[in-house]
């Protein structure tokens, strides 16, 4: 089981980030057989200024990206390469909730790009981070990607736009349907996860 643990390391992206760079905020710990890298979501003004600028912009080697959340990696981008640095040769997982996940996404996508695909790639109420040649080069890498999405989680279905964003990989849906807002927060994806696996117990679908 992969999804639980890494839920758990993004909440502590929330509450406790290793670095804050350009509004984008992460942890990276030991993971597994590997190392993981955990975003946080939206949590202040700037991060939902951000997550309004739904023009794309071209991102070399991965294709059109959200401009926000493109622009937010980009400049985090060496120092999420240096804190991966020590971890060279080793299985790297990459997760994030909300923003945090569209993120996860394109940072995912710049690891392939950069020869270095990671092994996995889960997210919990993420937004579409990008266009078809985004989820391409994940697919063609093998990433295996777990997009989490919790009863009634309005998010996942942003951002309404008439250009072709899109998810890199179908929904696998947990929890119960109760509200667009409180089904977000990532305090629900844990419970709703929590009580998923008790009905995977042999694991992961």
């Amino acid at each position: 089981m992969i999804a639980l643990p890494l839920a758990h390391l993004v909440l502590q992206a929330y509450a406790d980030p290793d670095r804050v760079v350009d509004e984008v905020e992460w942890v990276v710990r030991p993971f597994s057989d590997g190392v993981a890298l955990a975003l946080r979501g939206t949590e202040d003004k700037e991060d939902w200024l951000d997550n309004m600028r739904v023009m794309p912009w071209w991102c070399c080697g991965v294709g059109w990206c959200h401009a926000g959340w493109l622009k937010g990696v980009n400049g985090a981008w060496p120092h999420i390469l240096r804190d991966l640095y020590a971890y060279q040769g080793l299985p790297i997982y990459v997760a994030g909730h909300s923003k945090g996940g569209a993120e996860a996404a394109i940072v995912a996508a710049k690891l392939c790009a950069a020869g270095r695909a990671p092994y996995a790639l889960v997210t919990f109420g993420a937004p579409k981070p990008g266009f078809a040649g985004l989820a391409g080069i994940l697919n063609d890498h093998q990433v295996d990607i777990r997009r989490y999405v919790n009863g009634a989680d309005g998010v996942p279905l942003t951002p309404v736009s008439r250009l072709t964003y899109r998810h890199p990989a179908p929904a696998i849906r947990i929890g119960r349907r109760r509200h667009p807002v409180s089904d977000h927060d990532m305090k629900r994806y844990i419970e709703a996860l929590e009580m998923f696996f008790t009905n995977f117990p042999a694991g992961e679908p």
